[in-house]
């Protein structure tokens, strides 16, 4: 028998809950953009997250199934990206100014509290 384990490093897709960060983000500027918020709590804005798109993870999946030998894999885009960033674009497209809504909580996810998550490869190492 052949087993295989992944590790799926920070995937986002529309269908998760808005506990996660861009569909955290989006859902409350959303909110705001319809008067129906007022304000988007976040914890540290600066941290840098390697975030990836789920269907993109697919084929990485399939390609840890062809592996010769069974081993520990993480699935990740091998970059980053501030959650600031991620702020910043959302609130243009529906031109408002991030900084006018967007409120520092210590008690956020602890994703918002780290200061960078990101895989690196062995050859990286």
């Amino acid at each position: 028998m052949f087993a295989g384990s992944d590790i799926l490093f920070n995937y986002e897709f529309p269908l998760h809950g808005t506990n996660l960060a861009t569909q955290k983000i989006s859902n409350a500027v959303a909110r705001i953009a319809l008067g129906l918020e007022k304000e988007l709590p976040l914890g540290n804005i600066h941290a840098r997250l390697d975030w990836g798109y789920a269907p993109r993870y697919v084929e990485p999946k399939w390609r840890i199934l062809q592996a010769k030998e069974p081993d520990v894999f993480v699935i990740a885009t091998n970059g980053a990206h501030s959650v600031e960033e991620s702020v910043t674009k959302t609130f243009s497209r529906v031109g408002l100014d991030w900084q006018e809504y967007v409120r520092n909580r210590p008690e956020a996810p602890a994703v918002f509290r780290c200061r960078m998550l990101v895989a690196v490869s062995r050859s990286q190492l």
